[in-house]
């Protein structure tokens, strides 16, 4: 529906949150900070490094990528030197939050990929237009919604550490099932889609709650911020890698799972997302008692279940 209408108007529609400006204002406590200043310098630094290094992945420009790594150096000195960087050295240095946000980045690489790859096979294979294939997909999305909030009940009931395994094997199935049926049916992905989302929706919550277990309370604003960047950032260059190879057709031909011709490029697509869900599962197990060691709470918690 979206795709009917012209792209400058969907900048409009976050202009519908105005409209929730009086009641936020109203609401929100008024208590004022301490006056601290923000580190505007350390984050436009960091900023420009990340937005380079995400555009180096849609456009392959190799100076973007020199221009990334030469900002990343000159945050890693200036956080070094700076009286009050928004983020310290000493963030970095925790080897356990460095081993749990590679979950995130590993687990997330390829979360955007699912939908362009099934609209790609629904036209091409199926000769659906964008409308129907997304009628489809749609219920894969709602899947996700369901276990996304049903998450912290089952989460609960079964413990952090088999939610995300859980969670990280359901999106390994998802995405080899749907490679090894490309050609048996658009209902049949759809189904193996809806696997796939399940898993999503079911990650957030115990790869959120392991990661920002590895770091102290008042350190929780940065675990924060840095796993959101951690989880927007790995599936964009995910999608601009795939969506490369997806435009290419450089992997037809032939693949593992018996398909030929176009559909074997999406089957071998789809095992790279398989292939990425089963290294996050492997980068947990070999990771997971650094992860929790000293995170007494959880360990409790975890042996009750």
């Amino acid at each position: 529906m979206l795709s009917s209408i012209a792209w400058q108007y969907l900048f409009l529609i976050p202009s519908v949150t105005i409209l929730f400006l009086p009641i936020l204002l109203k609401t929100l406590p008024s208590k004022s900070g301490n006056g601290q200043k923000v580190d505007a310098f350390g984050f436009v630094i960091f900023g420009f490094a990340t937005a380079f290094l995400t555009l180096f992945f849609s456009y392959m420009a190799w100076w973007m990528l020199l221009v990334s790594v030469v900002l990343y150096v000159a945050f890693g000195f200036y956080i070094n030197k700076a009286a009050n960087p928004f983020i310290t050295p000493a963030f970095f240095k925790n080897t356990r939050w460095l081993r749990a946000i590679s979950l995130i980045l590993v687990f997330y690489f390829v979360n955007y990929a699912l939908s362009p790859i099934f609209n790609a096979i629904g036209t091409s294979i199926y000769h659906m237009t964008t409308t129907q294939v997304s009628l489809h997909i749609v219920w894969a999305f709602v899947v996700a919604a369901v276990v996304g909030t049903c998450s912290g009940m089952i989460i609960g009931k079964i413990g952090i550490k088999a939610g995300l395994v859980t969670a990280g094997t359901l999106m390994f199935v998802g995405w080899t099932g749907a490679a090894f049926c490309v050609n048996s049916g658009f209902v049949v992905l759809t189904v193996w889609a809806c696997v796939f989302y399940a898993g999503c929706g079911m990650m957030y919550f115990p790869v959120v709650s392991t990661v920002l277990g590895t770091i102290e309370k008042d350190e929780s604003g940065r675990g924060v911020g840095m796993n959101d960047l951690a989880m927007n950032v790995s599936p964009s260059i995910g999608i601009a890698i795939i969506g490369s190879l997806l435009g290419s057709n450089a992997l037809s031909g032939s693949s593992i799972v018996g398909t030929t011709g176009v559909a074997a490029g999406y089957s071998n697509l789809l095992l790279i997302g398989s292939a990425s869900a089963a290294l996050g599962l492997i980068v947990f197990f070999v990771f997971k008692k650094k992860i929790y060691e000293g995170n007494h709470a959880l360990e409790s918690d975890e042996a009750s279940k």
